[in-house]
């Protein structure tokens, strides 16, 4: 899929979403962490940028579930906007979704998040996750099918969330 096809897939996907109330649910995360998250909470998802997102790449992992679900298509568009598939934010969502096929070994935090997308949310994630199969620029011969390998799991955790 062509980057300007699947930005406007991801908009379409995800344009419903608002700002959530609270960025942050738990009350053990260090300073640091906090400030991470912060950064995000007066922008726009449609505003995220890979410079910041290099500075903050673990920030996802410290959201509530509303903030994740809301700022996922900040990092996906971001990501095919300046074509930076090479991310470590990208590895950290590939890792999240990379799951044994079943539900009773998730963690409460991944179900928490990731249940609350819609089909057509889903639809777009796999469809970026396929794009960066072919756009990171680190994947080359046996790289590239670790990373086909990865996607094809990530794929599989999706499809059996959008039976819940």
């Amino acid at each position: 899929m062509d980057r300007e096809k699947l930005l406007s897939m991801i908009e379409q996907a995800f344009a419903w979403r608002q700002a959530p109330q609270f960025y942050i649910s738990s009350s053990q995360l260090s300073p640091y962490e906090i400030a991470d998250v912060l950064v995000y909470q007066r922008k726009d998802w449609r505003s995220f940028t890979c410079a910041q997102l290099r500075e903050n790449f673990d920030f996802l992992s410290f959201c509530s579930p509303e903030a994740y679900c809301y700022c996922l298509p900040g990092v996906m568009s971001a990501v095919v906007r300046e074509n930076r598939a090479d991310l470590l934010i990208v590895g950290s969502i590939l890792s999240c979704l990379d799951r044994p096929p079943s539900r009773t070994n998730w963690d409460g935090f991944f179900l928490e998040c990731w249940i609350k997308f819609t089909l057509e949310e889903y639809d777009a994630i796999e469809q970026w996750l396929w794009w960066l199969c072919e756009h990171d620029s680190n994947c080359d011969g046996p790289r590239l099918d670790d990373m086909l390998t990865t996607v094809c799991r990530c794929v599989d955790t999706l499809n059996i969330l959008r039976e819940k």
